[in-house]
């Protein structure tokens, strides 16, 4: 027999406010589809109402929807919010489901994220078929997606085309906020991903346009400009490409990465730099690590990264001025019952509390390194022991040191000149 479904309109709550609903609503489950009759809901401009079209196919029809109205009802966190506009249409839904309509979402909020306005003007479901295109665009961003999935399809069932006509920069300082600041610029570009769904083929073009951004922990501004990257069955390619600092100083990027495999991505790139600032930072930004470092480096990184080839000659310039705490984790122990000369208190640094301790690179994924290290002569280099502050070495240092490791074999030779400094450690009282 069929099912009877009647909602009452005095008793009708939805979200926790009353709407109000047609007296002679019906829905109508019959064994073989679903019958809707009046059945609208309205509170003031917000209506959900379902309809039929046809014979046996349900309708549903959002207008003005307020997504808060979800939040109240699944009692949420502010996840997504906007207004919405709605016109869905479900084929044999007791059978094989189909769905076909359209969605726009004005004012489309993300957590904090205002995303502005997203159109999917063509939404197609069948059990073999998915096509869909969608546009979002606000103040910040205007992206195009069209794609098409076919079930029947085995070689290459996806075909999905992304046109960013302009992605603000801006964002990242949202998304990114404990790590970088004042970013700007657009990213555009046109990408074409195919292929399989667990081996997406991608191809393309991404560029930057008056790019750049400031990165927290070196207290230093990197602008990239208009460069670009072109992608190829899914190897990036950086030809020329060029990052520069706030004092005008660049490294220049060539090679590539291929992502075909991110559990095991491979590159070869070369990484070329001036004689530029890289660091100029105080406590404030790192507490473990900061100062001016300015340094000329060559870079080569080719391979899988999980076993990567590093080759690296780096040249740190004369005016540089590094200060290293060490972590909790691998500070030098305190001794007890020691006798006391000196305390290091360079008037440079504030009075902070540098007991915390911060996550710095780890060097473990690189088991293939050649490198060559030159200091010049003038270059100064503060290391804390420890937290205390009482055991130091500042020195200004000048010489050249050779770092291989091969697998779990590490080889180092070279030597640094002690020019001037002061070195204090609390030796224990016999």
């Amino acid at each position: 027999g069929n099912v009877l479904v009647h909602l009452l309109p005095p008793a009708l709550t939805f979200s926790y406010d009353p709407w109000e609903i047609d007296h002679s609503n019906l829905v109508t489950i019959h064994p073989d589809f679903v019958e809707f009759q009046n059945l609208e809901l309205v509170k003031g401009r917000e209506k959900i109402s379902i309809s039929m079209f046809g014979d046996d196919s349900p309708e549903l029809r959002l207008t003005d929807f307020s997504l808060g109205s979800l939040e109240q009802l699944f009692a949420t966190d502010t996840v997504v919010g906007g207004t919405a506009n709605a016109d869905i249409r479900f084929h044999d839904p007791l059978g094989n489901l189909a769905v076909e309509g359209s969605l726009m979402i004005d004012n489309l909020l993300l957590y904090d994220f205002e995303a502005g306005r997203l159109d999917v003007s063509q939404f197609d479901y069948t059990k073999d078929t998915v096509d869909v295109t969608l546009a979002l665009q606000g103040t910040k961003q205007d992206i195009l997606v069209k794609g098409v999935w076919i079930a029947a399809d085995s070689v290459s069932p996806l075909f999905a085309e992304l046109k960013i006509n302009s992605l603000n920069l801006s964002e990242l300082n949202y998304l990114l906020e404990d790590y970088i600041s004042d970013a700007k610029g657009d990213l555009t570009g046109d990408i074409i991903i195919s292929g399989r769904a667990s081996d997406p083929q991608v191809s393309g073009n991404q560029a930057f346009k008056e790019a750049g951004m400031g990165i927290d922990f070196l207290s230093n501004y990197f602008s990239l400009g208009t460069e670009a990257i072109t992608i190829e069955n899914n190897v990036y390619r950086f030809d020329g490409f060029k990052i520069r600092n706030k004092q005008n100083q660049s490294a220049t990027i060539n090679g590539s990465i291929n992502l075909g495999d991110l559990s095991n991505a491979y590159s070869d790139l070369v990484v070329k730099t001036d004689n530029m600032v890289i660091m100029n930072s105080t406590r404030k930004e790192n507490d473990i690590l900061f100062g001016l470092l300015k340094a000329q480096a060559e870079v080569e990184a080719k391979g899988e990264m999980k076993n990567i080839r590093l080759n690296a000659n780096v040249t740190i310039d004369k005016s540089t001025d590094v200060t290293f705490i060490f972590p909790d984790n691998l500070a030098l122990d305190n001794n007890e019952g020691v006798v006391r000369y000196k305390k290091f208190d360079p008037s440079m640094r504030p009075d902070e509390d540098i007991s915390k301790s911060t996550a710095f690179f780890s060097m473990e994924s690189f088991r293939n390194v050649r490198s060559r290290i030159e200091v010049q002569s003038g270059a100064r280099f503060n290391l804390f022991f420890d937290n205390s502050g009482d055991n130091f070495l500042d020195a200004a240092l000048e010489g050249s040191i050779n770092y291989r490791q091969v697998q779990d074999n590490t080889e180092i030779s070279g030597m640094f000149q002690v020019e001037e400094g002061v070195l204090h450690y609390g030796i224990p009282m016999v």
